[in-house]
């Protein structure tokens, strides 16, 4: 059945689907590795404001082994489910100004199939490229668009890895003209080294932790960081692993604010799990599986925790921007480490970007203006924080997202 379906690109309308605002959707399958029968789950949402020629956006769900439909059911997609199982319009979602792709992958993650699972980012950008060439076959007339790659926690592996995969693939000669015009990161994992050791300042300064466990904690961080530079990478994921856990504690690793209300995610995502299975959707879908929120994934324990800011530095000496964006009520993927791995980039512009200064920025939201939090950018490297949002941004703060997304995609701030 699935073989079938990947022949077609199927449109539809989604059960419970508010009357407006109107957009053309579609969802199918693209192939990208027919040796292990793999095959891709995407879901387009056409922009609502000039679909033929707003950008096309690609947004990868991290986990690693998380759906994007999360995100298109939760954070920056048209709608969000309701108790009843039907939908009400997101107004701060980035089909608003963009063509929006969510994918399934790696294998078998959601919706997506296959016989061997991912585990690492070469075989993932690989995958990625036949999608690119898959979907384009199928929407030629998008091939054109400008092109952003986004995603979010593990993201900070698939992003800049895939970015940089495109990069080198369009040099080549051998690439399809894929208009690549930036990437961004939210609150991605991008750098282990640097970001583990991030866990005791920032619990230790938001009063998580004591003084003496933060102590104890920089020096399981020297052990964890040793151990890492050697390449023991099973007893350093053991080490390091342990300094998160113990730097969050009970606390949400999503959002300090926030309590954890179930074991693992913390958040009910049931809703979304109820909707994405009723035979209807799926129908619509064009699928036939059960969906889950996230699955176990094969990534390695080298790859996890493997740093790829040589990537991101190869996506910037090609001239192609780098924004992240974090919440900083986020623990997991917090602000102090994404801020220490971004200093610490070897780039021609380095220098330029630790001497630039962190700036505030704020947004409307229905007529008030908000505190988004702050920004520091050079040439085409940006950091944007949002104050009151954690883990998943755009969930947190839709409106003060969305701000942040339109700028991504026209540049006119958060740029140096």
């Amino acid at each position: 059945m699935v073989a079938l379906l990947a022949a077609v690109a199927v449109g539809f309308v989604l059960p419970g689907q508010p009357a407006t605002p109107k957009f053309e959707q579609y969802a199918g399958y693209i192939e990208v590795d027919p040796a292990n029968q793999a095959e891709y789950f995407y879901w387009l949402m056409e922009s609502q404001n000039d679909p033929a020629n707003d950008p096309v956006v690609l947004w990868m769900t991290g986990g690693p082994g998380c759906s994007s439909e999360l995100a298109a059911l939760f954070e920056n997609g048209p709608f969000r489910v309701k108790d009843d199982l039907t939908l009400e319009y997101n107004p701060g979602s980035w089909n608003t100004v963009a063509n929006m792709i969510y994918i399934d992958q790696p294998t078998d993650v959601g919706f997506s199939t296959g016989v061997d699972k991912v585990t690492d980012e070469a075989q993932m950008a690989t995958n990625m490229l036949a999608f690119f060439k898959g979907f384009f076959e199928k929407y030629p007339h998008l091939l054109d668009n400008p092109l952003y790659i986004t995603g979010e926690s593990f993201g900070g592996h698939y992003v800049p890895s895939l970015g940089a995969a495109i990069l080198r693939q369009e040099a080549s000669g051998n690439g399809i003209g894929l208009n690549l015009k930036a990437i961004e990161i939210g609150d991605g994992w991008v750098d282990p080294l640097l970001q583990y050791g991030s866990f005791a300042p920032y619990s230790l300064k938001y009063g998580l932790i004591s003084s003496s466990e933060a102590k104890s904690l920089d020096a399981a961080y020297k052990r964890c960081a040793e151990l890492i530079k050697i390449g023991a990478t099973t007893l350093a994921s053991v080490e390091c692993n342990s300094i998160e856990s113990r730097a969050i504690g009970s606390h949400n690793p999503y959002n300090r604010k926030l309590p954890c209300v179930v074991p693992g995610l913390c958040y009910n995502f049931t809703l979304q799990t109820d909707y994405m299975n009723l035979p209807a959707v799926q129908q619509a879908l064009g699928v036939n599986k059960d969906w889950s929120v996230c699955v176990r994934s094969a990534i390695t324990a080298k790859d996890s925790i493997s740093s790829f800011a040589d990537e991101v530095k190869y996506v910037l000496e090609s001239g192609v921007p780098v924004w992240t964006l974090n919440g900083e009520l986020d623990i997991i993927c917090n602000y102090l480490g994404v801020q220490a791995w971004m200093d610490d980039l070897q780039w021609s512009g380095q220098s330029g970007y630790n001497a630039a200064s962190y700036k505030p920025w704020s947004y409307k939201e229905n007529g008030q203006t908000k505190v988004g939090g702050s920004y520091k950018a050079f040439g085409n490297f940006s950091y944007v924080s949002v104050e009151e949002a954690g883990h998943m941004v755009p969930q947190d703060s839709p409106y003060g997202a969305l701000y942040v997304f339109k700028a991504f995609l026209s540049q006119p701030m958060f740029s140096g």
